[in-house]
């Protein structure tokens, strides 16, 4: 969402902007062992190491403000820009980069096995969000930086490339900060059987959840801003 764009250009070609947008950003990568494992059933990963851990998951909303420049190159049709950018984080739920985890099946058994090491969730602001402290979301000790760089090429009167990198940047959490972390932990599950069962929720308890030991702690930590590339070429050659 742009809250404030402001821009003006010299006689001389040279461009100067200041604006400020209010960003939400979700980004999930995962192995495609993951996906396949997850439609299809340990079934289709027999004997086979599933990196879970490999699993990334980051939502962040912050607020941007920032100031650009873009210099046209006095030789050639080219326009060169940079901005610089101050963040303030308000919102973020991660997991770090340093977790290991795998899930296989016993090809014969069809046990499954699993050892997880470094695993964990951080957030930040989540209570003050649910709270509605509204001077959270004015200023906080949230804060980063980023940068965002391009080009534009007009080769000649018809073709035209151009390439920007954008959000080379960074926010360091420091307000309400919480992290779950799962204990190191290796463990061998063979189902559950239902018949024999009258507490389902208390078997499955007993069997699987135990054998996770979730600790809270509270820290610093930063994440950094998902960069982004982008290339375009444009031909607008005339045919006829």
């Amino acid at each position: 969402i742009s809250l404030l764009h402001v821009g003006f250009r010299t006689q001389s070609g040279t461009a100067f902007s200041l604006f400020a947008n209010e960003r939400i950003e979700t980004d999930i990568l995962f192995d495609k062992k993951v996906m396949k494992f997850a439609i299809r059933g340990n079934g289709s990963a027999l004997d086979q190491k599933v990196e879970v851990g490999k699993t990334r998951a980051s939502m962040t909303h912050f607020r941007e403000y920032g100031i650009g420049v873009a210099l046209p190159s006095p030789n050639v049709d080219l326009v060169m820009g940079a901005r610089l950018k101050y963040l303030q984080g308000f919102l973020n739920a991660s997991t770090p980069e340093n977790q290991s985890a795998y899930i296989s099946t016993d090809g014969e058994t069809y046990i499954l096995n699993g050892n997880f090491e470094n695993a964990m969730l951080r957030t930040s602001g989540i209570r003050l969000a649910k709270d509605g402290e509204v001077s959270h979301f004015i200023s906080n000790n949230n804060r980063g930086m980023a940068v965002d760089l391009g080009f534009n090429w007009e080769m000649d009167k018809y073709n035209a490339f151009s390439v920007s990198l954008t959000d080379l940047g960074w926010i360091s959490w420091k307000d309400d900060t919480k992290h779950y972390s799962l204990s190191d932990t290796s463990f061998n599950y063979s189902g559950i059987n239902l018949r024999s069962s009258s507490n389902i929720e208390e078997t499955v308890q007993d069997s699987l959840l135990d054998k996770f030991d979730i600790q809270r702690s509270k820290g610093n930590y930063s994440t950094l801003i998902g960069p982004k590339l982008y290339a375009s070429w444009t031909d607008g050659e005339d045919d006829g």
